[in-house]
């Protein structure tokens, strides 16, 4: 079984209707399942938004049943609250197809047991650059929440140190 934390069923017909909401953990991933998208579209991509406006784009992947699943990496959720979500795709004419949007609720979630010291960092993901190397995104607590730091670059031999 994979994990999937929502299915979502598109209907692009009804683009006046919200999609079914999403209710992610702070700071930890989040998995949706994207059914009912139309078979003529492709690029679909989920597009995540934070309080002050800022979004993110996270690719989605079709399964041969005509599906879609976004993963969407525990850096998109940085603080608790309510946001939204939308979906977008490609249209066989390459025009940008709406396919839906939807209320994205992110709730507070602990990553530890034992208080958490101010200045912790939490390492999200490690992403392979072009050309070797990698991209570290990394969330530090600040005593009150975790906030997303700069990226920090490593070489291809630094990256795979103690792997």
């Amino acid at each position: 079984m994979e994990q999937i934390n929502a299915i979502i069923d598109c209907s692009v017909d009804r683009l006046n209707f919200p999609l079914r909401p999403m209710y992610a953990r702070q700071g930890h991933n989040f998995v949706a399942l994207l059914r009912r998208v139309p078979a003529d579209v492709t690029g679909l991509y989920v597009r995540v938004f934070k309080a002050n406006g800022a979004y993110f784009d996270v690719t989605a992947h079709e399964h041969p049943d005509g599906s879609w699943t976004a993963r969407v990496p525990a850096a998109c959720f940085p603080n608790a609250g309510d946001f939204r979500y939308e979906v977008h795709a490609t249209a066989s004419d390459d025009e940008p197809a709406a396919i839906g949007e939807g209320l994205l609720h992110v709730g507070p979630f602990s990553t530890t047991s034992a208080p958490i010291a101010p200045g912790t960092v939490q390492e999200i993901a490690k992403l392979p650059c072009a050309g070797g190397g990698f991209v570290d995104v990394v969330m530090k607590w600040d005593g009150f929440e975790w906030m997303p730091e700069a990226v920090a670059s490593a070489t291809a031999s630094e990256g795979t140190e103690g792997e």
